[in-house]
């Protein structure tokens, strides 16, 4: 019982009481035909899953609270301002002819919002 009532109180937290709904998995699965392409099926529906995207922030929450502070849009600027450099010389991947290369994985973008999301 104490198990469940914290996993509410961390649900509670992150979506206020409002749970998302989920939809069915995507799951790839290769084509029968020699393309060598993919295909995505839903199991419980012909049309595809949309992009989940998440709750807007209230200002006043305590969420809310840190993305407007001056610290974190100061820590944004200054990570914004280094884009660039981040994308082109931190994330990178060594190839198998031993050259540092730009990751096509990981970004900037993707690294802020998690960021954002973690604040």
């Amino acid at each position: 019982m104490e198990r469940s009532d914290n996993f509410n109180k961390v649900l509670d937290a992150f979506f206020g009481g409002v749970i998302p709904q989920v939809t069915a998995p995507i799951t790839v699965t290769e084509t029968s035909d020699t393309s060598d392409s993919l295909t995505e099926s839903n199991p419980s529906s012909a049309v595809s899953t949309p992009i989940p995207t998440r709750q807007p922030v209230s200002p006043s929450s305590e969420a809310g609270l840190v993305l407007n502070s001056d610290t974190f849009v100061n820590l944004a600027q200054a990570l914004d301002d280094s884009k660039g450099d981040i994308d082109s010389k931190l994330f990178l991947y060594l190839t198998p002819d031993y050259q540092w290369i730009p990751s096509s994985v990981y970004r900037y973008d993707d690294f802020f919002e998690s960021v954002r999301i973690m604040a």
